[in-house]
C-alpha cells in the first residue's frame, strides 16, 4: 500500500493555491515566530497544520523524526511534552505545542483563518470548530494508508468506507445545506464552511482527511 511522505502542500492543496491566500505577515502586524514542525514521515496528523502554514506563506523548519532519531528526540525530555509527535516549537521562546488539533489551531491563528478578535462571532467560530472536530473523527484513514498492510489494511479500509467516511460526508453535506448556505445566502456558491471565499481552519482539516480518503479509496478499488 502507498507510503506517502508529508505532502508538498503548495502543489497538493487547491485551497492553498488559490489567489485568495491570507498574508500571514500582516496578521496583527506582528513578526512571525521561527517555527520547527516535528513529525513522522507520513501524511497524517501534522498535515492540516502544513496546509494552513502553506496557505499563509509561513516558513518553518520541517523535522522528520523516525527510527533512531525519534528515540533521540524522546530522550530530550521537554522536546515531546506527551512523548509523541507531532509537535511545533517556537524556536525563539522554546515553547513546544503538542497535539495535532492544538497545532492546527495555532497555525490558523498565525495566518488569520481562526477568528479570535473581540468583535468576532464566537458562536460561528465554535461552529467551525465542530466541523474541525468531525474531521478528527475521520482520522483512521491516516494509519490506514500509511501503516497497515495485508489483511489488517483490508479490514480497516472496508470498515472505514463502510461505516465511517460516507456517513460523515452526509453529515457535512447536511450542515452545508442547513446551516452554511442559509447563513450566507450565496445561492449555493459558498466554497468553504466559513461561508467566505477563503478557507477556515475547519476546511483544511476536512480537506486533508478527504484527500487521504481519496488516495485510500483509489488503492482499494485497484
Amino acid at each position: 500500500q502507498a507510503r506517502l511522505g508529508p505532502a508538498d502542500s503548495r502543489s497538493r492543496s487547491a485551497m492553498a493555491a488559490s489567489g485568495a491566500m491570507a498574508s500571514a505577515a500582516s496578521v496583527a502586524g506582528a513578526a512571525l515566530p521561527r517555527l520547527r514542525l516535528s513529525y513522522l514521515p507520513f501524511r497524517a496528523m501534522a498535515e492540516t497544520a502544513r496546509f494552513i502554514l502553506a496557505h499563509g506563506g509561513v516558513a518553518y523548519e520541517d523535522e522528520v523524526v523516525w527510527g533512531r532519531h525519534f528515540q533521540q528526540v524522546r530522550q530530550k525530555g521537554d522536546a515531546l511534552p506527551f512523548d509523541k509527535v507531532p509537535v511545533i516549537t517556537d524556536l525563539g521562546t522554546g515553547l513546544v505545542i503538542a497535539q495535532s488539533g492544538s497545532i492546527a489551531r495555532y497555525a490558523a491563528r498565525l495566518v488569520g483563518c481562526y477568528d479570535t478578535s473581540p468583535g468576532g462571532d464566537l458562536a460561528w467560530t465554535a461552529y467551525n470548530d465542530s466541523i474541525f472536530e468531525l474531521g478528527q473523527e475521520m482520522c483512521t484513514i491516516n494509519p490506514a494508508i500509511n501503516c497497515y498492510v495485508g489483511q489488517q489494511h483490508e479490514k480497516v479500509m472496508h470498515w472505514y468506507f463502510g461505516d465511517c467516511f460516507f456517513g460523515n460526508m452526509a453529515f457535512l453535506e447536511r450542515q452545508m445545506k442547513t446551516v452554511v448556505l442559509p447563513r450566507f445566502g450565496n445561492e449555493g456558491n459558498v466554497p468553504f464552511f466559513g461561508g467566505k471565499d477563503v478557507p477556515s481552519f475547519a476546511d483544511f482539516n476536512i480537506f486533508h482527511h478527504v484527500d487521504n480518503a481519496m488516495t485510500g479509496y483509489s488503492s482499494m478499488a485497484e
